[in-house]
């Protein structure tokens, strides 16, 4: 996901990458990660109300290092990715991002969720390999339009 984000955020100046890992145990691992890509971040955990206008504007990357935020998450971003689909086994929920009308975008291993199908097959969700998710965000970002309809198709399947 770094990856791709780095495709485009030359793109779309301003454009914002949430990395919430689903387990507390996987915080430090994820915030390894991001330092390893040298991209400004900064944590959840880290922010308060008096620091959130200072730091946000210079920050690219936040990472979710708190538990019980994501579907508010969900409800302010322009799309969902399943971080977990695109390697081993199981995938995560799309519900969530469904329920708030976002555009699912996922990888090939949603083995826990077989309705993942019925989602790609509606248009409500779209499944790509690593090496394609980078041109499937561009394309949802430079097609608001389309972006919004998986969103509300996303909505209607659950």
């Amino acid at each position: 996901m770094i990856d791709a984000y780095r495709e485009n955020v030359y793109l779309f100046p301003g454009l914002k990458l949430i990395i919430a890992p689903r387990h507390p145990e996987r915080f430090h691992e994820a915030e390894e990660t991001i330092i390893a890509s040298d991209i400004r971040y900064m944590k959840r955990s880290d922010v308060s109300a008096e620091s959130r206008e200072l730091q946000a504007p210079h920050s690219f990357i936040l990472l979710l290092d708190t538990v019980g935020e994501l579907t508010a998450v969900y409800s302010i971003a322009d799309m969902a990715i399943m971080g977990k689909s695109f390697e081993g086994f199981g995938g995560q929920n799309p519900l969530e991002p469904a329920y708030w009308g976002k555009p699912v975008i996922c990888g090939p291993h949603m083995e826990n969720f077989p309705f993942i199908r019925k989602f790609i097959e509606e248009g409500a969700a779209f499944e790509v390999t690593s090496t394609g998710l980078a041109k499937k965000i561009k394309e949802l970002l430079m097609q608001p339009e389309k972006a919004h309809a998986a969103g509300e198709k996303a909505r209607a399947s659950i």
